[in-house]
């Protein structure tokens, strides 16, 4: 998997293949790195808004398309299979570091 940025028009957002290797059954790293730290905050906040068309745009995102040239070999550092002792190392470090919230048994017996 790249991780290459993805470019949509004006936008540039950045690929996270990393934070998603356990649904590929590889995995998953942590801690992950930001997204900001792929793609630049000013690239990332491009609009067209209140600009008229012009080819400025083809050449303040002409590194971002060019990138793609080598998307091939920007690749998501294998990680190795999803092993269960893996996930649960990431559950301890992810679970402190968020909201859990485990809802009850949405059955009911009737007695």
């Amino acid at each position: 998997m790249t991780t290459a940025a993805l470019v949509y028009d004006v936008a540039v957002e950045a690929h996270c293949p990393d934070r998603v290797m356990r649904q590929f059954g590889r995995r998953q790293p942590f801690p992950v790195s930001s997204a900001l730290d792929r793609v630049q905050r000013h690239d990332h906040s491009l609009s067209r808004a209140g600009h008229p068309f012009s080819t400025m745009w083809v050449t303040r995102l002409q590194p971002w398309v060019a990138a793609w040239d080598d998307a091939d070999e920007q690749l998501a550092e294998d990680t190795g299979p999803h092993t269960e002792p893996s996930f649960r190392a990431y559950l301890t470090w992810y679970e402190p570091k968020t909201r859990c919230d485990f809802a009850g048994s949405l059955c009911t017996t009737q007695g």
